[in-house]
């Protein structure tokens, strides 16, 4: 399932197989779903597994994590939203999500290089980049977003001093990850935590490039701008999304990592 990135068309058999195997045996769940995966899991579809649709969800590295995440900061910047090249429905992604908010900052076209994008990212309070992902399982430190004149990768997000509050990032593959010895959280997601992100919003799988994905991403946006923690915001998100096939696929998809 992880392989194939076919959690849009997989068998419910499969998701319910694993919903019983790991959900099942935790016996009855509150609103809100704190998941410390083992290595090896942190890329698992979670939203999709039925005991745990409709309910706020994060994943982190470890409990101890969870525990001393930093507070939200309070910053009067603008929301930061950037976005690579050769995505069709990009810049209507940005434009809806720019309604959202009283005041952002958008880089695009040539203004989206590399560098701009990791400037905005130092004390912004949200940040939302679209782009094509590299998610380098084998090197996580090379995983990358690529922009206007290049790949952004874990090397330039360390020298942000003040690491945005939350970061979306509409981009295939990025929220898969592996832990190294210590529990530590490698790839881009990991980077950004490691930078001082409380909170990373990602994609596991491979999102479409579609008129869906931007109603979704507009939905999470408008409610991220009306004070809803990203957990809630998520879900929220995920009820435009009414296709049975596709609501599997954006469950499963995109996940909150570290803190709420």
């Amino acid at each position: 399932l992880l392989a194939t990135g076919a959690v849009g068309s997989a068998p419910q058999a499969e998701l319910d197989a694993l919903d019983d195997l790991l959900i099942a045996p935790l016996g009855e769940l509150g609103d809100t779903a704190v998941i410390a995966p083992t290595p090896g899991l942190f890329g698992l579809p979670w939203g999709a597994l039925a005991r745990l649709h409709n309910r706020r969800m994060v994943i982190v590295p470890s409990a101890t994590a969870w525990a001393v995440r930093r507070p939200a900061a309070t910053r009067l910047q603008p929301t930061i939203l950037a976005r690579g090249p050769k995505l069709e429905t990009a810049a209507a992604e940005l434009d809806a999500i720019a309604a959202a908010w009283p005041a952002v900052r958008v880089l695009d076209g040539r203004r989206a290089t590399v560098t701009a994008t990791v400037a905005a990212l130092d004390g912004a309070p949200v940040a939302h980049v679209v782009a094509h992902g590299t998610n380098r399982i084998d090197n996580p430190l090379f995983s990358s977003l690529r922009m206007a004149d290049g790949p952004l990768s874990v090397y330039e997000l360390e020298s942000i001093s003040a690491p945005p509050d939350t970061v979306v990032l509409s981009a295939c593959h990025v929220g898969l990850a592996e832990a190294a010895p210590g529990r530590e959280l490698l790839g881009l997601v990991g980077g950004l935590l490691g930078a001082g992100v409380r909170t990373v919003v990602a994609s596991t799988l491979p999102l479409p490039d579609t008129g869906s994905t931007v109603r979704f991403m507009s939905a999470l946006h408008e409610s991220l701008a009306g004070g809803a923690p990203p957990s809630a915001a998520l879900l929220t998100a995920q009820s435009t999304i009414t296709d049975p096939h596709s609501s599997v696929l954006y469950r499963g998809a995109i996940g909150v990592f570290g803190g709420d």
